[in-house]
Order: C-alpha cells, then sequence, then structure tokens
C-alpha cells in the first residue's frame, strides 16, 4: 500500500504542506521510521513547478494518521481499533494444540515472550 501525502491531506481535511511537516516531525522524533517514508517529487500540472512529497508504507500510513485530530481522524483510529478487536476474537478462538506455539494477545504477553525468547540474560535489574 503507498499512500502520498497530498491524498491524506484532502482526506483528513489538512494542507499538504502540513502533513509534509508532520512527517519531517515524526523522522526527526524517530529517524527509524524514516524507512517506512520515501521522498520522491510530484511536477504540478500547471506551471511545471516541482514539489516534494513522500511515498510511504502501510506502516508509515498508520504512524502518521494516528497523529491526526479531527472527525475522521477520530473515525479512522475507531475503525483500527474495531479491526484489532476483531482479529484478537478471530485468534482466541483458534483451536490451541500441544504443538501450537503460544500467540500473544496483550502487550504484556509479547513483551514476556521477547524476553523469554532472549534468554535469561538479556534484562538484568
Amino acid at each position: 500500500m503507498k499512500k502520498a501525502p497530498s491524498e491524506l491531506a484532502a482526506y483528513f481535511g489538512k494542507e499538504h504542506f502540513n502533513v509534509l511537516q508532520d512527517i519531517d516531525a515524526l523522522i526527526k522524533e524517530a529517524p527509524e521510521a524514516e524507512l517506512n517514508f520515501q521522498v520522491c517529487s510530484y511536477q504540478a500540472v500547471e506551471g511545471g513547478r516541482s514539489y516534494r512529497m513522500f511515498d510511504m508504507t502501510r506502516d508509515g500510513f498508520a504512524l502518521l494518521t494516528m497523529g491526526f485530530n479531527g472527525k475522521k481522524a477520530l473515525q479512522f483510529k475507531l475503525k483500527c481499533i474495531d479491526q484489532y478487536d476483531a482479529m484478537e476474537a478471530t485468534l482466541k478462538a483458534l483451536p490451541v494444540s500441544a504443538s501450537t506455539p503460544a500467540i500473544p494477545i496483550t502487550f504484556a504477553e509479547a513483551l514476556r515472550l521477547a524476553a523469554d525468547e532472549a534468554g535469561s540474560d538479556w534484562l538484568r535489574l
């Protein structure tokens, strides 16, 4: 999935320039997020001027839009929560056998599993 900031700006009722600023701020705060945003440019139909834009991955889209405010942003966040809840219900409904590896459902379970996988030397208090 690739979305251009101009598409997000139009959907969420923001100015394209402000979306670009949001992406720049996100990358500055979390440089590892830059992998989700590929800088490119487009040429305006009128005047032929070149403008900066980003192609973004699905993860970049989620990172960016979760920081948006407003009615459409709230609707988007609520849909994400609904999808997560549906996924969780599906996972919980799966039959579990002795050979089925445990799938963490909560964030805390995922952290415990990650710590267990890393070994006892991983975390020293």
